[in-house]
């Protein structure tokens, strides 16, 4: 949460903390004070607040732990005829894989046709479906 900052004015989060203190009443919080109004608060980070300022495309997650690291969400489709890897993608680690699983499938559809022009272009008198993977 260190390296954060706010969408609307580039603030980062430890002067956003440093501020709520002093409309508390604290005049100069130490770190242990600041970490611990931050855990009392409800809602700390969310992704239309906070932005990363080196990776704008990186998401607040929330682990299985506990920690809330910025991160990429990497799914995978694969074909469990041949075990072969159909395609990758990169999603918003905001989002659960029920909503991310169509982009996924997207990019499975793309990469065939991609391979299927390949195929195509590389042994023009054979048929697509008889080339094996």
């Amino acid at each position: 949460m260190r390296n954060i900052v706010r969408r609307e004015n580039g603030q980062s989060y430890n002067d956003y903390l440093k501020e709520l203190a002093q409309a508390q009443g604290m005049e100069n919080p130490a770190r242990e004070q600041l970490a611990r109004l931050d855990r009392k608060r409800k809602k700390k980070g969310s992704n239309e607040e906070w932005t990363s300022p080196s990776d704008p495309d990186a998401r607040i997650a929330r682990m299985k732990e506990g920690t809330t690291p910025l991160a990429h969400k990497a799914e995978h489709a694969v074909d469990l005829t041949s075990g072969a890897l159909a395609a990758v993608s990169l999603q918003p680690a905001s989002e659960g894989g029920t909503s991310t699983i169509h982009n996924t499938l997207k990019e499975v559809r793309t990469e065939l046709k991609r391979v299927e022009l390949a195929v195509k272009r590389w042994w023009p008198a054979r048929d697509i479906t008889a080339v094996p993977c």
